[in-house]
């Protein structure tokens, strides 16, 4: 009983003013509540325009609440807020309603949720059909246009949610607003045009009910777009016009108009999407011509022939919006334009006799793109991207216009990438579009030329060492680029391999390169577009814009990418070439774990990591009167310096990219590499000792060894394993022995080197630690002491505890629990960092008060951790190792109390009273357990009177 008391109160000690999570979130949620009842409390103001103003600051409030977190707890929490049937914004909407002074404040709201529904997506699903009501209820009885607008918007955003519709009654919806129509001069423009979207949105969210509908709409949007864009008399309604276009994408989607369908009706919508994208006009506002755009984008096919007809029109008018300024036209004009491409070079490929002229006349324009220097990187982008997709029309006519293209493309890169002069940015960001279109190449040469492989393998190299100069959505397509480049050379015999091991070994050169991330440093991206980091350690100075190398840990999303290949076939990275042969992703997601493997062997084997004694003669006359100083220490690693101080550099990097990169991506690979890995590594460590990279590598290695159970049954007697498989054996002995060895030598080491041998002799599998238990019992006691001030290592060592307590039997592991358990008590000690308690303080401030702004941007330029959500990793550890000692159970965790002598032993362990007095019963709803608090006297006494952190110490002596 006494055990279990110590227990809870060692809990309570930890617990006592530290910032739980879920402490957190109930003072987020009050704050937030109180926000809400203000707000629907200021409905009921005297004077209501003053009460509209300060409802609009509220709202302003909840805004930032609600919309500054990602976090799904978090979101839960607010949508439960924000649907409340009892003060959440939807009453809110309903009980303003009557109340003109508060219009702004419900558009304000309308937008709030809008909002909130787009980033909870179809988590909205349990208050659609309310939300959906209250939208109708603000478009029938509100008169702002604003306001119906507004409302229409969030209609829209929940029904592309991808949310069941069944209760919807998409028909009833569509009926209303179709009757709109009939009085639609009455409309303003910016409801009529939500009006007409959404018609065609209800079309393509719930096609099963809009059979009869379709054709009326298509009538309508036709009807519409003829007034508008084809009256001499007056000016098109812009906005009406784009909504019309916007509608008809939506509805094409289910309902599709092709020349064989109903060549009439495509041809009207051909001709007026032309229209809108033809820049006779200037204009202000590309509502207009954005939906034109997209219309082509999502439904060239439907007008295969009419853009045959008119592809030099098409093509000349999709080419200025791919360099306008605006940047989401100019990527609407790329989206279009390269549909618009695909579609000439399907028809062409079809009959490319036919075609011949269109093909040349694309090929012209390209050609003269490519070969031409002053080309723009607008059309230099619009080049690339037309001689990849042309590939297999030009195969059709003449195949080597093929082999030209692929000449062509690769001499124009070498001469932009792999020259002296330094790359510009701006052509930099053209390389992926340019392995793209040589792998579109590749597909359709019957055999490659041998003179521009290494071309090629320079180019994917400065693409991979550049990886960190892109965004972080150009990043994807990178690697998307480079494995459709290695599947194009799947197909073209042996070049492959030798192809993708220098590639592979090459570009992790370069990772290992890079200057050592130190402790403490980290990297902040500017943003989208960005080719820099900027640097926020110390050392850098962000706000005079110093920038700095990059990192290994810049390169960790590449590599990741890469080695997970195979996932590229669900996402439909890699679409267009699976139309054209079966795409072996799997194997060729092996071979490049599997030279990944070999470089990282390759790259420690060519390394010298030999180190020389330092001697204190050298250092005289340096200027320092301490440079010839050497302290006595027993500590073999003090006072070496490396020989090769790059190679060294070269080896940390490589040491830590490898321990976070192959402990997440295909470890079942990594059975067949086990002992060829390890064995390298212990003769390795055998010949350089002092490395501690070889144990972090080898302890990397034992924890996938588990991860996969690669020990599985393992043991000396097992004479049947070792015949079945002798390798696996060998990699048994092999790590058992040169684990006892590592246990028995890191006693004269210290820091880091310790850690690194600590933390591989605590990943060893339970199999090997069943051989001799106690050998290893030293290490785990070490890593317990040291981890009260470096985490990893209590981390390390409860994971090692708990696998042990769960593998071993009890016969085996419990002699050694009396042991071990005495050094987890100064993890239920420990007091509550200063951080936690700020980070309250910030919780508790009331922003809305006098003053509260600045006290809060003052603790928040104090506070060192701005995340408020996330435990300490200190926190996290008492937190286990109370769950473990719950685990272990009461005759067990006794072993927890240590004591010199008898007399001190009976002071902790016997009880105060013989009779249970202290009684309190637990008030859940359901029942009322007793429990008596008579064995936690001791333990309160003891905190009371000795206690190292006085918040503890005060608590307890209250109680007490």
């Amino acid at each position: 009983g006494w055990c279990l008391g110590r227990l809870e109160l060692g809990t309570s000690s930890v617990g006592f003013g530290t910032l739980r999570p879920a402490g957190i979130m109930a003072a987020s949620a009050a704050g937030t509540q109180r926000q809400l009842d203000k707000l629907h409390s200021l409905l009921s103001a005297k004077d209501s325009r003053n009460a509209s103003e300060d409802s609009h600051n509220v709202i302003t409030n909840l805004s930032h609440d609600f919309l500054d977190t990602s976090n799904e707890n978090r979101l839960a929490l607010h949508s439960s807020l924000i649907f409340s049937k009892d003060q959440g914004l939807l009453i809110y909407l309903r009980k303003s309603l009557s109340n003109e002074d508060f219009r702004d404040c419900r558009e304000d709201v309308l937008k709030l949720i809008t909002a909130f529904v787009e980033k909870i997506k179809e988590a909205a699903g349990p208050h659609a059909s309310e939300i959906k009501n209250v939208c109708l209820l603000m478009y029938t009885k509100e008169r702002a246009a604003k306001c119906k607008s507004a409302a229409l918007d969030l209609l829209l955003v929940l029904l592309r949610c991808k949310i069941s519709l069944q209760e919807f009654r998409i028909g009833e919806i569509f009926n209303k607003f179709y009757g709109e129509l009939v009085q639609k001069n009455k409309l303003p423009d910016t409801v009529l045009e939500k009006v007409y979207e959404l018609l065609g949105v209800l079309a393509e969210v719930q096609p099963a009910e809009m059979l009869d509908n379709s054709e009326k709409l298509f009538r309508a949007y036709l009807s519409e777009l003829k007034t508008q864009m084809t009256s001499a008399t007056r000016e098109p309604k812009l906005l009406v016009v784009s909504g019309c276009l916007r509608g008809l994408i939506a509805l094409m989607v289910n309902f599709t108009k092709s020349i064989e369908e109903d060549p009439k009706t495509s041809k009207n919508i051909f001709d007026y999407a032309v229209k809108a994208i033809n820049r006779q006009i200037d204009m202000k506002r590309y509502a207009v011509p954005s939906a034109g755009l997209r219309l082509f984008a999502l439904h060239s096919s439907q007008f295969s022939a009419y853009l045959l007809d008119n592809y030099q029109i098409l093509f000349e008018a999709m080419s200025v919006w791919c360099g306008h300024a605006n940047g989401e036209m100019k990527k609407a004009g790329f989206a279009a334009l390269e549909s618009f491409l695909k579609e000439i070079a399907l028809q062409v490929a079809k009959n490319a006799h036919v075609h011949e002229d269109k093909l040349h006349y694309f090929m012209k324009q390209f050609y003269n793109i490519i070969r031409k220097m002053e080309s723009s990187n607008k059309e230099l982008s619009i080049a690339i991207r037309g001689y990849g997709l042309f590939a297999a029309p030009c195969k059709a006519v003449n195949s080597q216009y093929v082999d030209f293209m692929y000449t062509e493309l690769i001499q124009r890169c070498k001469q932009m990438y792999l020259t002296e002069a330094d790359t510009e940015d701006d052509n930099f960001y053209q390389l992926p579009s340019f392995l793209d279109s040589i792998a579109s190449v590749i597909f359709h040469i019957d055999k490659i030329p041998g003179v521009y492989t290494s071309v090629l393998e320079r180019l994917i190299v400065v693409q991979m060492d550049g990886f960190p100069q892109y965004s972080a959505k150009m990043q994807p397509v990178c690697c998307h680029s480079i494995v459709k480049l290695f599947i194009a050379l799947a197909g073209k015999g042996p070049v492959l391999w030798s192809f993708i091991s220098t590639v592979v070994h090459q570009g992790l050169i370069r990772v290992c390169s890079k200057p050592v991330l130190l402790p403490g440093e980290g990297i902040q991206k500017l943003g989208p577009g960005s080719n820099a980091q900027l640097s926020v350690t110390n050392g850098g100075n962000a706000a005079t814009g110093k920038w700095r190398v990059p990192s290994y840990k810049d390169y960790l999303d590449l590599f990741r990418i890469l080695l997970d290949c195979e996932k590229m076939k669900a996402s439909g990275l890699v679409e267009e070439t699976l139309q054209i042969t079966e795409s072996p992703l799997k194997s060729l997601n092996r071979l490049l774990y599997d030279e990944f493997i070999k470089s990282v062997l390759k790259i420690i084997d060519k390394l010298d990591l030999t180190v020389d004694k330092q001697n204190p003669n050298e250092e005289v006359g340096s200027g320092d009167i301490n440079s010839g100083i050497v302290i006595p220490t027993s500590d073999p690693a003090a006072n070496m310096h490396p020989t090769k101080p790059k190679d060294f550099t070269a080896f940390i990097n490589l040491v830590e990219f490898c321990g976070e990169l192959l402990l997440d991506k295909h470890t079942e690979y990594f059975e067949h590499w086990l002992y060829r890995f390890g064995h390298e590594l212990i003769l390795r460590s055998i010949q350089f000792p002092l490395v501690s990279g070889f144990y972090k590598l080898l302890s990397v290695s034992m924890k996938i060894a588990k991860k996969i159970k690669y020990f599985q049954g393992m043991s000396i007697k097992s004479q049947t394993q070792c015949l079945k498989n002798t390798e696996r054996f060998a990699c048994f002995a092999l790590f058992g022995k040169f684990g006892k060895e590592v246990a028995t030598r890191m006693k004269q080491y210290k820091d880091e080197l310790l850690a690194s041998c600590l933390t591989f002799v605590l990943s060893l599998p339970h199999e090997i630690i069943e051989l001799d238990v106690k050998m290893f019992i030293p290490a785990l006691q070490t890593a317990f002491k040291l981890g009260l001030n470096h985490v990893p290592l209590a981390n390390a060592g409860l994971d090692a505890l708990e696998d042990w307590s769960y593998h071993l039997s009890k016969k085996t592991i419990q002699p050694y629990y009396k042991d071990i358990l005495p050094y987890l008590d100064g993890y239920l000690k420990t007091s509550v960092s200063s951080e936690s308690k700020s980070n309250w303080e910030m919780m508790r401030i009331d922003t809305t008060s006098k003053g509260g702004n600045k006290i809060l941007i003052s603790l928040l330029k104090k506070s060192t951790n701005l995340s408020m959500i996330e435990e300490s990793p200190a926190t996290k550890v008492r937190r286990r190792v109370v769950r473990l000692l719950g685990c272990l159970g009461g005759r067990v965790n006794r072993s927890l109390v240590t004591a010199a002598s008898s007399e001190e032993m009976m002071k902790k362990c016997v009880a105060w009273v013989s009779e249970k007095a202290l009684s309190f019963a637990v008030p859940f709803a359901d029942m009322k357990p007793v429990i008596y608090l008579d064995s936690f006297l001791p333990r309160i006494s003891e905190l009371a009177l000795s206690a190292s952190d006085r918040q503890t110490k005060v608590s307890y002596c209250c109680l007490h």
